[in-house]
């Protein structure tokens, strides 16, 4: 309920189950760390963060074994949503890719595909 909140508000068009078009910008934040640009500049995303969530492109990780190897830091931000899909053996996520407006809907393993957390406070 919360990603379709944003989308109501963000993107072209807001739906459950559909990427949200024209929306990632409103997410992310300009933001550095220790002196590199965590969203390098793209001609087809304008970073503005309307929405003030501030997203950080943290990447994912792939469990394997013991450990994990972590992906795309810069590129994507991936985070779980509380929704489930295929009869919940796998977890909806939503993830954005620094060049691309959209925010992409996806279906991820839960035992070896890792992502982030968006904590909500309820009021």
């Amino acid at each position: 309920d919360d990603w379709l909140t944003l989308a109501s508000k963000y993107a072209e068009s807001s739906a459950r189950d559909t990427d949200y078009q024209g929306m990632a910008g409103n997410l992310m934040a300009d933001l550095y760390y220790n002196g590199t640009r965590m969203w390098e500049y793209s001609r087809y995303v304008k970073v503005s963060d309307k929405s003030h969530l501030s997203l950080m492109p943290s990447g994912y990780a792939m469990v394997i074994g013991n450990g994990a190897e972590f992906s795309a830091l810069y590129e994507y931000a991936a985070l779980w949503t509380a929704d489930e899909g295929e009869g919940g053996e796998k977890g909806v996520l939503r993830y954005i890719y620094r060049d691309n407006d959209n925010v992409f809907r996806g279906l991820a393993d839960k035992t070896n595909f890792a992502a982030s957390v968006r904590c909500v406070k309820s009021e």
